[in-house]
């Protein structure tokens, strides 16, 4: 009797640990999602995704590596899809639910180093041309600060971005300091070249549901993720992640 009754318990937990089919959606966005060398996603949202699962029982389930503006759209559409990392904005905010949090990141204005020294209110900033990568956070919060969209050059990729801010096509570009830092020293920049220009926000990077999913399968994830958080495994990963961001020094902006 005492056999059939842990039996039982351990079903009940077992089932209470299941998430159902999920399709986790994330891009290449450098150090906390990316194609590592064998092309499967990499970083530090992707270590942590794993380690949830491990607390939860939960079996690896494929990550798909997606276009951001694909990912978004996705998310808004399909209540299965969980889309990672996604920066909370107040905006945001009602639009989906929220497993936080991955990471704190800026948004933040970055120019050229020749073109002077800080913004002194991001106001200055409005009658620039800009470049902001499509539906990403950069391009949300100058929409949401009321800047004319008609000056906003739209870009697919980070790594375009800092293209175009290279060239001279735009005076500023949006997006978060980390990932555009990156994408310059992919094409080989200069350290302390480009600098932030302005910090538009500090914000928490997070896994995003569908506003559709079922409350309960999202409260279960951060169940495990909170454990995660919780945990020796998190820190030693936390100190891999911050030295890792030390191997590219344009990452550093001044």
């Amino acid at each position: 009797m005492k056999q059939i009754i842990l039996v039982l318990a351990c079903l009940v937990s077992c089932a209470a640990r299941a998430l159902p089919p999920l399709d986790y959606l994330t891009e290449d966005a450098y150090p906390y999602n990316y194609p590592q060398a064998n092309g499967e996603p990499g970083g530090l949202a992707v270590s942590l995704l794993h380690l949830t699962w491990q607390a939860l029982g939960q079996r690896p389930t494929p990550i798909r590596l997606v276009p951001w503006p694909r990912g978004y759209y996705l998310l808004t559409q399909k209540p299965d899809v969980v889309l990672f990392s996604t920066t909370r904005t107040p905006n945001r905010e009602p639009l989906f639910q929220w497993v936080c949090p991955i990471a704190t990141l800026r948004v933040v204005l970055v120019g050229r180093r020749e073109d002077g020294g800080r913004l002194a209110s991001l106001d200055e900033a409005r009658t620039a041309r800009i470049g902001a990568q499509r539906s990403d956070v950069g391009e949300q919060m100058l929409l949401n600060h009321s800047f004319d969209d008609r000056l906003l050059m739209p870009a697919n990729s980070y790594q375009q971005l800092a293209r175009q801010l290279q060239s001279g096509r735009v005076r500023y570009i949006a997006g978060t300091d980390t990932i555009l830092a990156k994408a310059f020293a992919d094409l080989g920049a200069e350290p302390g070249a480009f600098v932030i220009k302005w910090v538009i926000d500090e914000l928490p990077l997070c896994y995003a549901f569908n506003a559709n999913q079922d409350p309960a399968v999202v409260a279960e994830f951060a169940r495990g993720f909170a454990q995660v958080l919780a945990s020796p495994a998190y820190d030693q990963l936390r100190r891999t992640f911050e030295a890792d961001q030390l191997r590219y020094p344009a990452l550093l902006f001044p």
